[in-house]
């Protein structure tokens, strides 16, 4: 039993360490007979010192950096960290002690991310508001919640000249893309949330919001699209192919256009999880380090629990990651790599739709039965179609106006527009289903998928595996 303990450990350490930091922030957030699991998980950890050593490392840093509510005296100030738009303006500021969510007039529609604010409002502690929303704030490092009838910006951080560059992208769309296009591609590729409430309904019918959140998918768009390039342009280069490693230097050269696009894109935690998945893949080729998925996900998932055990709360934290997780899971059957890669894209979009539904139902006490059709449809589409015309619009955007550009501009908005009106289509038959799923019965159906799935895949294999003849099985 030791032995198989050593081998886990040292093939997945930082699933281990992951569960002990999750095990813990349980403990802290919901009932304190979690500890019982974080010492039982601990016990494990002590068959190798190494992975022990992280565990009891990072528990550290969490419990250092365990926040009380801030106690904040005007006048305020903090820096802008986001801005959304629906029937008003809610803004999220941060400064060194005090994380706020203000409800805006109109007129202050002027505030952007990265910018340093000054500002006046009436302001409560979250923990006067309804349970749900308050542990969403939570979870975001939010400790006040009020109106701010006042806003003034008063600088500018670093990470502004990236907001400048999504702003000029931003206006050149607004231009010359119909607003609903507009919406979406300002949402789902550029990662601004300030026009997202506009646009959401039929993507929340279909359950294809996670279209509208910047993911891995936009992230491994934009390094294999300059990875290929470079791959190619460095090929014919005699000096440089027969002296380089090709895979290494084209990574090298991506890595650029992946850190510009992720600081374009903002830090919410899907693309936070996707830059780092990315940065993590491009050093193991640099390095020539074997890949380990797994734990490259548990080490991410780790980092952001022991720097906010709160975000434990954050359904997008924990949608991300199960949802990676799952992938990772799907990508590694071997029945999906016995068949054509056409039908095996389908099987795992569908496969993946089918694992989504009840941690969707669970955290939205809802689901629509076409979501998996929608998904299956849409996601390719997505991947292959929406991701490419967003990428060559944002370059466009920097093109001189002429005709060149606005015959590109119309081309591309008649293709998203296409791909709108599908959403619509499937959204006009989507009819979503209330449900009511509790968190034991959702470990015990995931529990009943994973064991399925991989019984399936196993019996498969053994079919599909050469039958010995009767010389062989022969004494």
């Amino acid at each position: 039993m030791s032995g198989f303990l050593k081998d886990k450990l040292y093939s997945y350490p930082f699933a281990f360490v992951f569960l002990l930091l999750a095990s813990v922030s349980a403990a802290m957030l919901f009932s304190r007979a979690f500890f019982l699991s974080s010492i039982f998980i601990l016990a494990i950890m002590a068959f190798d010192r190494r992975v022990f050593f992280i565990g009891i490392l990072l528990v550290v840093v969490m419990l250092l950096l365990v926040r009380s509510q801030g106690n904040c005296k005007g006048p305020f100030s903090g820096v802008v960290k986001d801005v959304r738009l629906s029937k008003g303006i809610s803004v999220l500021i941060k400064n060194d002690s005090c994380g706020f969510y203000l409800f805006c007039l109109p007129v202050y529609d002027n505030i952007n991310i990265a910018d340093r604010v000054g500002f006046k409002a009436n302001l409560k502690p979250i923990d006067r508001l309804r349970p749900s929303f308050r542990r969403y704030l939570d979870s975001i490092g939010v400790d006040y919640v009020g109106f701010a009838y006042y806003i003034q910006k008063v600088g500018h951080t670093p990470l502004s000249v990236f907001v400048k560059i999504r702003n000029v992208i931003e206006r050149e769309f607004h231009y010359f893309l119909s607003s609903r296009v507009e919406y979406f591609l300002d949402s789902s590729f550029l990662g601004d949330n300030r026009f997202k409430g506009r646009i959401k309904r039929d993507f929340i019918k279909t359950q294809t919001s996670h279209l509208l959140v910047v993911s891995g998918l936009h992230m491994g768009f934009v390094f294999g699209l300059f990875y290929l390039l470079f791959y190619r342009l460095l090929s014919f280069v005699f000096y440089v192919y027969s002296r380089f490693n090709l895979k290494v230097l084209s990574s090298l050269l991506s890595l650029p256009f992946v850190v510009l696009y992720f600081f374009i894109a903002g830090f919410h935690i899907p693309a936070m999880r996707s830059f780092l998945m990315t940065l993590i893949f491009i050093v193991s080729i640099v390095f020539s380090l074997r890949s380990a998925s797994y734990n490259a996900l548990f080490m991410i998932a780790s980092l952001f629990l022991a720097f906010n055990y709160k975000i434990l709360l954050n359904p997008s934290f924990v949608l991300s990651f199960f949802m990676t997780f799952v992938a990772l899971f799907l990508y590694r059957l071997k029945m999906l790599s016995q068949i054509h890669k056409y039908p095996a894209f389908i099987l795992f979009t569908l496969l993946m739709s089918l694992f989504g539904m009840p941690i969707v139902g669970y955290y939205f006490s809802s689901f629509t039965p076409l979501s998996i059709l929608s998904n299956t449809v849409l996601i390719p589409l997505f991947g292959f179609v929406v991701v490419p015309v967003a990428f060559i619009a944002s370059l466009a955007s920097f093109l001189p106006y002429g005709f060149v550009k606005l015959s590109l501009f119309g081309f591309i908005d008649w293709i998203v527009n296409t791909f709108l009106r599908f959403e619509t289509l499937f959204a006009s038959y989507s009819k979503p289903m209330t449900v009511s799923i509790s968190f034991y019965e959702l470990v015990i159906i995931y529990a009943a998928l994973f064991l399925s799935v991989a019984v399936i895949d196993r019996l498969l294999h053994r079919q599909d595996s050469p039958r010995q003849t009767l010389q062989q099985s022969s004494f």
